[in-house]
Protein backbone atom coordinates (compact mmCIF):
# COMPACT_ATOMS: atom_id res chain seq x y z
CA UNK A 1 0.00 0.00 0.00
CA UNK A 2 2.57 2.22 0.96
CA UNK A 3 4.34 1.74 -2.81
CA UNK A 4 1.05 3.10 -4.42
CA UNK A 5 0.92 5.50 -2.17
CA UNK A 6 4.48 7.22 -3.65
CA UNK A 7 3.41 6.28 -6.64
CA UNK A 8 0.64 8.54 -6.47
CA UNK A 9 2.83 11.28 -4.65
CA UNK A 10 5.42 10.91 -7.56
CA UNK A 11 2.49 11.34 -10.09
CA UNK A 12 0.77 14.73 -8.61
CA UNK A 13 4.11 16.15 -8.27
CA UNK A 14 5.11 15.22 -12.28
CA UNK A 15 1.64 16.66 -13.08
CA UNK A 16 2.40 19.81 -10.63
CA UNK A 17 5.72 20.42 -12.40
CA UNK A 18 3.97 20.20 -16.02
CA UNK A 19 1.26 22.88 -14.82
CA UNK A 20 4.26 25.34 -14.84
CA UNK A 21 5.65 24.12 -17.91
CA UNK A 22 6.49 26.19 -20.81
CA UNK A 23 4.21 28.60 -22.94
CA UNK A 24 1.83 26.82 -25.04
CA UNK A 25 4.06 28.27 -28.31
CA UNK A 26 7.28 25.86 -26.85
CA UNK A 27 4.82 23.18 -24.89
CA UNK A 28 2.78 21.74 -27.70
CA UNK A 29 0.01 19.32 -27.69
CA UNK A 30 1.45 15.72 -28.64
CA UNK A 31 -0.58 12.69 -28.64
CA UNK A 32 0.31 10.33 -25.46
CA UNK A 33 0.12 7.25 -27.25
CA UNK A 34 3.63 8.80 -29.22
CA UNK A 35 5.49 10.08 -26.07
CA UNK A 36 4.35 7.80 -23.87
CA UNK A 37 3.61 4.23 -25.02
CA UNK A 38 3.64 2.37 -21.98
CA UNK A 39 1.01 4.60 -20.90
CA UNK A 40 -2.82 3.06 -21.24
CA UNK A 41 -5.51 5.31 -23.03
CA UNK A 42 -8.51 4.31 -21.83
CA UNK A 43 -10.45 7.81 -22.65
CA UNK A 44 -13.30 8.12 -20.94
CA UNK A 45 -15.06 10.60 -22.19
CA UNK A 46 -15.25 9.12 -25.63
CA UNK A 47 -17.88 6.54 -24.18
CA UNK A 48 -20.85 6.80 -22.24
CA UNK A 49 -18.51 4.94 -18.76
CA UNK A 50 -18.29 8.73 -17.71
CA UNK A 51 -19.91 11.26 -14.99
CA UNK A 52 -21.89 12.68 -17.96
CA UNK A 53 -23.39 9.22 -19.16
CA UNK A 54 -23.05 9.98 -22.90
CA UNK A 55 -19.95 10.94 -24.91
CA UNK A 56 -17.99 14.13 -24.89
CA UNK A 57 -15.49 12.94 -27.86
CA UNK A 58 -16.58 11.46 -31.18
CA UNK A 59 -14.65 8.14 -32.28
CA UNK A 60 -11.39 8.22 -33.10
CA UNK A 61 -10.25 10.98 -30.69
CA UNK A 62 -6.92 11.38 -29.82
CA UNK A 63 -5.25 11.72 -26.15
CA UNK A 64 -3.76 15.11 -26.33
CA UNK A 65 -1.30 16.24 -23.64
CA UNK A 66 1.29 18.99 -23.48
CA UNK A 67 4.60 17.54 -24.58
CA UNK A 68 6.22 18.18 -21.12
CA UNK A 69 3.49 16.69 -19.51
CA UNK A 70 3.34 13.76 -21.53
CA UNK A 71 7.10 13.15 -21.01
CA UNK A 72 6.48 13.37 -17.61
CA UNK A 73 3.62 10.86 -17.41
CA UNK A 74 5.92 8.55 -19.50
CA UNK A 75 8.68 8.78 -16.50
CA UNK A 76 5.65 7.59 -13.89
CA UNK A 77 4.10 4.78 -16.10
CA UNK A 78 8.07 3.39 -16.15
CA UNK A 79 8.01 3.91 -12.71
CA UNK A 80 5.04 2.30 -12.19
CA UNK A 81 6.21 -0.84 -14.05
CA UNK A 82 8.83 -0.94 -11.70
CA UNK A 83 6.35 -2.31 -9.31
CA UNK A 84 4.19 -4.61 -11.63
CA UNK A 85 1.34 -1.56 -11.95
CA UNK A 86 0.50 0.27 -15.19
CA UNK A 87 -0.53 3.80 -15.52
CA UNK A 88 -4.08 4.38 -16.82
CA UNK A 89 -4.92 7.68 -18.23
CA UNK A 90 -9.04 8.31 -18.37
CA UNK A 91 -8.42 11.84 -20.06
CA UNK A 92 -5.99 14.25 -21.59
CA UNK A 93 -6.39 18.46 -22.96
CA UNK A 94 -9.84 18.78 -23.88
CA UNK A 95 -10.61 21.46 -25.72
CA UNK A 96 -12.52 24.21 -25.30
CA UNK A 97 -15.43 23.24 -27.13
CA UNK A 98 -15.97 20.26 -25.31
CA UNK A 99 -15.33 21.53 -22.23
CA UNK A 100 -18.78 23.91 -22.98
CA UNK A 101 -20.58 20.48 -22.76
CA UNK A 102 -19.99 19.86 -19.84
CA UNK A 103 -22.68 20.38 -17.08
CA UNK A 104 -21.84 23.68 -14.88
CA UNK A 105 -21.02 21.13 -11.86
CA UNK A 106 -18.04 20.15 -13.56
CA UNK A 107 -16.77 23.26 -14.01
CA UNK A 108 -14.85 25.16 -11.45
CA UNK A 109 -14.37 29.06 -11.41
CA UNK A 110 -10.67 29.88 -10.54
CA UNK A 111 -8.70 33.32 -10.03
CA UNK A 112 -5.56 33.45 -12.03
CA UNK A 113 -2.44 35.16 -11.11
CA UNK A 114 -3.37 37.93 -12.55
CA UNK A 115 -6.68 38.52 -10.75
CA UNK A 116 -9.03 37.26 -14.16
CA UNK A 117 -11.76 34.40 -13.24
CA UNK A 118 -11.67 31.30 -15.51
CA UNK A 119 -13.39 28.76 -15.58
CA UNK A 120 -11.62 25.74 -15.78
CA UNK A 121 -13.22 21.86 -15.69
CA UNK A 122 -13.08 20.61 -12.05
CA UNK A 123 -11.33 17.96 -10.81
CA UNK A 124 -13.28 14.63 -10.81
Amino acid sequence: MRARGLLLSGILILGAQAARAESDSRDPLVPVARVAPRVVIDLRYATAENPLGRPLYPPGTRTLLRRSTARRLAEAARFAEEFGHRLVLLDGWRSPEASTLMPPRCVASQQNRHGAVTNRPAVH
